[in-house]
């Protein structure tokens, strides 16, 4: 089925059979990924049937995981917990003592409680901003933060400002290496909270890939410039959320391989992202950079069905005939 607009085309994924010959499209490769084209588009018209959509049976246990039906007080706490779990801490409490120790200097190692109370205090500096996280600590009334200040004094905060880690720097490849990660040093948490979105919640039917930017000036490899989006420097993001807003599902862009031309990005975000929904009926929402017909295929051999606009240059888009 499709639909065109002034600026392009929103279509559903269709399984039907094309008037002309195609080829199938290759695997994704995780290290170059690309979508082959058909040979010639497809050709639409009105003798092309719609697929028998299959229903989503999951509807009734949508939501938060039953493991908050389970605790005895659900308060912002115990749901924060429940992403930054003692696993999480205790990682993070090994990983900056030992970095603490490969320095060599004379330290008090850090603890599980400590760990605890520098995220709070860095969520709260998040929400009461100042010019420098010194100025909580700071005698000039006006900038003083009572409520931050007795929890941890200064000099511990900056410490552990300054030697936190996630990961041993000792193992991380060099550039150049097959398993070179720009993210080494922070991949243990990104991934962990990730599989913690995903354990936490159960989606509902319809879901959305979308791309967001986490402001950022500094210098960094990273960072990215997009002149259309209200923030137009930072760091990329590639998001999958659930109806309701939760975050299933993120991926920090980190750019191109180098020495390599990617092809199909936006195919190959939709695919990573979609992985725990196979088979299940779920349906995906996008904008035109990632939509295709090519990546719609895809998914509907995957039993998910998509929805999205398209630019109408798009190539390989489906040939419409003309109505009689």
């Amino acid at each position: 089925m499709v639909t065109q607009y002034n600026t392009g085309y929103c279509f559903l994924a269709n399984p039907r059979t094309s008037r002309s010959s195609r080829t199938i499209s290759k695997p994704i490769q995780q290290a170059i990924p690309s979508f082959e084209p058909p040979n010639t588009p497809p050709l639409w018209g009105k003798l092309e049937l719609m697929p028998s959509v299959q229903l989503f049976s999951n509807d009734l246990s949508c939501g938060p995981a039953k493991i908050f039906e389970e605790l005895e007080d659900i308060s912002p706490y115990n749901i924060f917990c429940q992403m930054f779990d003692k696993n999480l801490i205790d990682h993070i409490v090994f990983q900056t003592n030992l970095y603490a120790t490969q320095i060599g200097k004379p330290f008090t190692p850090t603890y599980d409680g400590e760990i605890r109370v520098f995220i709070g205090l860095n969520m709260c500096m998040s929400v009461k901003r100042l010019p420098s996280y010194r100025d909580y600590w700071s005698s000039a009334p006006d900038l003083h933060d009572k409520n931050i200040s007795s929890m941890m004094n200064v000099k511990r905060f900056s410490w552990l400002l300054s030697h936190i880690h996630f990961n041993n720097n000792q193992l991380q490849p060099k550039r150049g290496e097959d398993n070179y990660d720009k993210l080494y040093k922070i991949r243990p948490l990104l991934d962990y909270i990730g599989q913690n979105f995903l354990n936490l919640y159960r989606p509902h039917r319809g879901v959305a890939v979308d791309e967001a930017m986490v402001k950022f000036k500094g210098r960094s490899s990273l960072k990215q410039y997009m002149i259309d989006k209200p923030v137009k420097r930072g760091y990329k993001v590639w998001i999958l959320s659930d109806s309701s807003g939760y975050n299933l599902k993120f991926e920090v862009y980190t750019g191109k391989k180098e020495g390599t031309i990617e092809a199909g990005l936006g195919g190959r975000v939709v695919l990573d992202l979609c992985k725990e929904l196979e088979n299940k009926n779920h349906v995906v929402y996008m904008d035109n950079f990632f939509s295709s017909n090519i990546l719609f295929e895809k998914l509907l051999t995957k039993k998910i069905y998509a929805c999205g606009t398209v630019r109408s240059n798009r190539k390989f888009l489906p040939t419409l005939t003309r109505d009689n």
